[in-house]
């Protein structure tokens, strides 16, 4: 699916809001109008999107679709309207947008088919995203324009004093084929997205005729992505001749269908002159594969064949377009409804080059194997191909053999045997014990290998950190190519050039150590790409002394050593590899880490201990350690950047209690950019559930005030602070995986708080731009440790109980006291001092903000019945109870009673009324009406106090829905539930809460379940 290649795209602390009510009942909204031509649906999933389409920003999108054949007589889009800067709901009634149709130049747009500045009708969809308000618009083409194939929309708002931008949202169909025009510079690049809408019209000939059998796929087909057709059309190489090999992924409808006949479409170019030359005796390998996400994984079935040609009498690249048609020698019966496809020309002698076609259809899911290089990369557009069951009538069990049927080449055999087998103790795919760095190879079918030779012109490095030692002893592992055939090669008496290099942060050194030597060489018995995987081991004598960060290099320095090194990457590393061009002098990151392990005696001989400063505790759950030096990164986390920094986490099992947390960052001055103090800042520190590549919803945050310690280096050129704050209370998270983020929410804070890097970890990390509402990986680890709750006491009481007996007289910050019976004796935040337990048999003194007093904790008062039946005793709907209503849920209630409730003196009770009495805990303070659900409007009234910055206690709880004004103010009166820190601030992460609440559609109180407001998703 498309969201998968959306690395980039976070909207964990987005605004995401369900689908609403309509804004009106005969209003077709968020779908296209029956009979579309084209439909391109809004993505209002956690994933979607939203693109800002203004000459105010200077950027304006393109969107590429196909299949057209009408002539076109409507628009539609979905979009919102963003305020600049403030990133909330604007008036865009009387926006007029340049809409614009246009030819297609392949990549590009091509000519203006049709272009006019037009005010397009608006409908409120009620449904939101990133909390703005989707709208839908229309608009009209008269007379219609003629469509014939493939072409190219554009929405734009071309006012460049508009700063109510308009945001055009993405779609999960169109196959990636968008275009960014950039104002600024003039330039064109595909945003990666693709955008939704719909066209409308006539289709050219009223429907006569069938699809051209030669450019479609059978009726029966499962999968289908026909070929697109045009003289600048894409195809890419899949033969021997080449070394490329490509694959493209499908989904059929269930597992297990009968695969018997495949279709493809492609040309046949000749090597070298780019002509079209005759393929009709050709053989092809076609094979599936499992699928590995964005890769295919290993052969499942293999046949080569002698498909049937037909000439489609449609040129792509200058050159006929072939329709190849295959029936398998037995039926293919996939185990998964998911996997790959692919078709090679096997014979590197074959100068008559075989190109897969292109498709507009599809994910964007294909590959290309560069036997060369050793690398995999998406094609960048889908194939076309169809999968199709058996014919029905066969005339045998099939006419030929599978090729190779199953069997992977050289599966389960080991060419030779390693060297000093049995005197080696340690796995040839493992690094010895003890060793000073570890980075195992990858050889899964992610895996690769890159040339680190002479002979190709590159030589590679790789960052490590964390070594303080004498290191005596590297191994890496490796793979030995013949050019240019890519299989195995003797470099039995090769001699590497190994280097370790000081560190210059993104750069390698100066060579600490440099020497030519011929390494010990062991066959480990397994392969990637079909070569095998060698195990490398060289020794330094001397050894070298090493303290901290560092890089190492392997390389063949030999020119014309045709046996090429390819060096083994890892999944462990950062991402902090070099490459060293000789063709332009040039150093890049390849974007990949390499396979090494360093051996040797550590510092001192295990004497002292790992400097406090910069190290997790020894029982940390979780450890990444900060990256020290002065041009190390940063990233900043705080509101007056509008950048909020996210860090994946990964524990050893589920439910390990947490109970402080650590990390490091730099405080920085804006604009300046030097170092300011931090040390009064609280910070808003947030744990979340994990969504693959992103953070999910937050399952916890807090508000704290942190102590900050300068551990004497520098980052940044700032000094390097390191954070420890102890969580309100225990946090258990159900998963073993989550993110964790810190987060400074002050707007008004000029010094900026920036996250410090650690070259630890997996390379997930994320930043939330709510300047954009877009999503990226940061690009490195940040540093933090996550330490465990100390030992718990008695039977079940945790940290700060007294006694076990359910006695708590004011536990200060709410630490989670429980007694013995697991029943919690106190409030997060210091919420109020409790005496007793709380079942409404003691008193509360105090309002959980310590503010103001109320007797009785909401469901031991006699008032309770009122809160608790609210919904069902509000005959009217009004959202207030008259006398009348109040007495048949409370009977006895006196007129007296009932004033003395009425603070606003309107005859009529509210539920703030009722909460100012009460105390909460029966009803959550958004419900404003008392039903058990979060209304749009009550959901709308949350998003206010949140783009206010700040709310404030009304005079009197009854002059407003909720007993709350915007902006600061008085603090009487309790906090809003959806301010689970206290701050008198709804923040990001307390929103999301409440659109959990709204998305679920109910929620009831569940003081016992641990939640972080008393309160649980459902009815």
């Amino acid at each position: 699916m498309k969201f998968l290649r959306r690395s980039f795209v976070f909207l964990s602390l987005a605004v995401l809001l369900a689908a609403a009510p309509r804004a009106s009942a005969d209003a077709d909204i968020l779908t296209c109008p029956e009979g579309s031509l084209y439909s391109a649906l809004p993505d209002l999933s956690f994933t979607g999107n939203a693109l800002l389409s203004t000459r105010f920003l200077g950027s304006q999108y393109y969107q590429r679709f196909s299949g057209v054949h009408a002539d076109v007589s409507g628009l539609r889009w979905w979009g919102v309207a963003s305020q600049s800067p403030a990133g909330v709901d604007c008036d865009n009634a009387n926006i007029t947008f340049q809409i614009s149709l246009h030819e297609d130049n392949v990549t590009l747009p091509g000519g203006a088919l049709f272009q006019s500045n037009m005010t397009p009708s608006i409908t409120d969809t009620g449904a939101k995203i990133f909390g703005l308000t989707v709208y839908q618009y229309d608009v009209t083409f008269d007379p219609p324009v003629a469509i014939d194939g493939v072409g190219w929309v554009s929405v734009f708002d071309p006012n460049i004093n508009h700063s109510c931008r308009l945001g055009w949202i993405t779609s999960q169909t169109g196959g990636g084929t968008a275009n960014l025009f950039n104002y600024s510079n003039f330039s064109n690049t595909n945003p990666g997205e693709d955008f939704s809408f719909c066209l409308t019209g006539t289709p050219t000939g009223e429907g006569e005729g069938e699809p051209d059998p030669l450019i479609s796929c059978e009726g029966d087909s499962y999968f289908s992505q026909t070929p697109e057709t045009g003289v600048f059309s894409n195809a890419a190489f899949s033969n021997r001749f080449t070394n490329h090999q490509l694959y493209e992924k499908f989904t059929l409808s269930e597992a297990g269908l009968p695969i018997g006949t495949v279709r493809w479409w492609g040309v046949a170019l000749q090597a070298p002159a780019g002509t079209a030359c005759d393929a009709s005796t050709a053989t092809y390998r076609v094979s599936f594969h499992s699928d590995q996400g964005t890769l295919p994984g290993g052969e499942e079935v293999g046949y080569t064949v002698v498909p049937n040609i037909t000439d489609t009498g449609a040129t792509v690249a200058g050159a006929p377009l072939l329709q190849f048609e295959a029936e398998l020698p037995t039926v293919y019966e996939p185990a998964s409804a998911t996997g790959w496809f692919s078709v090679y020309d096997p014979n590197i002698n074959h100068t008559c080059r075989f190109a897969w076609a292109r498709s507009l259809g599809g994910d964007g899911s294909s590959n290309r194997f560069d036997a060369n290089q050793l690398q995999n990369q998406n094609v960048g557009f889908d194939l076309a191909m169809c999968l199709a069951p058996p014919p029905p009538v066969s005339d045998g069990e099939g006419d030929g053999v599978a090729d190779g049927e199953g069997v992977a080449d050289g599966e389960g055999t080991v060419e030779g045997t390693p060297e000093g087998e049995g005197s080696v103790e340690v796995p040839p795919l493992e690094c010895a014990p003890g060793s000073l760095y570890s980075a195992l190879p990858d050889l899964s079918f992610t895996g690769n290998a890159l040339f680190s030779t002479r002979f190709t012109s590159t030589q590679m490095y790789q960052r490590f950190s964390g070594v303080h030692g004498d290191v005596t002893g590297l191994t890496w592992w490796g793979v030995a190519s013949q050019s240019p055939a890519a299989v195995d090669c003797d470099n039995a008496n090769i001699t590497f050039q190994i280097a370790l290099h000081e560190d210059n942060v993104t750069l390698p050194g100066g060579a600490i150590v440099q020497s030519n030597k011929t390494p010990v060489i062991t066959d480990t018995g397994e392969k990637l790409f079909g070569l095998t995987v060698y195990r490398y081991e060289v020794t330094f004598d001397p050894p070298v002394a090493i303290d901290g960060t560092a890089w190492v290099s392997v390389f063949d320095p030999n020119v014309n050593h045709s046996c090429r090194l390819g060096w083994v990457t890892s999944q462990t590393g950062g991402g902090t590899a070099n490459v060293f061009n000789f063709g332009n002098f040039s150093n890049t990151n390849p974007g990949e880490d390499f396979s090494f392990c360093l051996t040797g005696t550590p510092s001192g001989e295990g004497e002292g201990e790992p400097d406090p400063l910069v190290s997790c505790e020894g029982d940390s759950l979780f450890s990444q350690t900060p990256e020290t030096g002065f041009l190390s990164n940063i990233a900043f986390s705080n509101r007056f950047t509008n950048h909020q920094l996210y860090d994946k986490f990964t524990l050893s099992e589920a439910g390990l209690p947490i109970s402080a947390v650590r990390w490091w960052g730099v405080a920085l001055q804006s604009p300046a950019g030097t170092a300011c103090d931090a040390s009064t800042a609280t910070y808003r520190i947030s744990f979340h559930a994990d969504n693959f590549t992103l953070p999910g919803v937050e399952q916890v945050g807090y508000t704290v005030v942190p102590t900050i310690t300068d551990t004497g280096a520098t980052v940044a050129g700032a000094p390097l602070l390191r954070f420890d704050a102890e969580l309100p209370e225990v946090y258990t998270p159900a998963g073993a995986v989550g993110w964790f983020s810190v987060y400074d929410p002050d707007i008004s804070h000029t010094c900026r708080f920036a996250w410090a890097r650690s070259l630890d970890g997996d390379g997930s990390s994320n930043r939330f731009d709510a300047n954009q509402l877009q999503n990226e990986n940061v690009g490195f680890d940040l540093a933090f440790c996550l330490t465990p709750a100390p030992g718990i006491e008695g039977e079940g009481s945790v940290e700060g109980t007294p006694d076990g007996e359910g006695s708590i007289e004011g536990t200060p910050d709410g630490e989670g006291a429980v007694d013995g019976e697991g029943t919690v004796d106190g409030a997060p935040d210091g919420e109020g001092t409790i005496e007793g337990i709380p079942d409404g048999e003691g008193s509360v003194e105090g309002t959980p903000g310590g503010e103001g007093g109320v007797e009785g904790d909401g469901e031991g008062s006699e008032y309770a019945p009122l809160l608790e039946t609210f919904g069902d005793s509000d005959g009217d709907s009004s959202g207030r109870l008259t006398y009348t209503e109040a007495g048949l849920a409370l009977p006895g209630l006196t007129q007296q009673q009932f004033d003395a409730l009425d603070t606003n003196s309107d005859g009529e009770l509210s539920i703030p009324e009722l909460l100012a009495e009460i105390g909460p805990g029966i009803i959550y303070t958004a419900d404003t009406d008392g039903d058990g659900a979060i209304a749009l409007e009550e959901l709308l009234r949350v998003i206010q106090l949140y783009n206010a910055d700040g709310y404030q206690c009304a005079a009197r709880p009854g002059d407003t829905e909720d007993g709350y004004l915007t902006g600061s103010g008085g603090s009487s009166c309790s906090q809003h539930q959806a301010d689970r820190d206290g701050d008198r601030i709804i923040s990001l992460s307390e929103l999301l809460r409440v659109i959990q609440f709204y998305a679920i559609g109910g929620l009831h109180p569940c003081p016992d379940d641990g939640t972080e407001d008393g309160f649980c998703p459902g009815a």
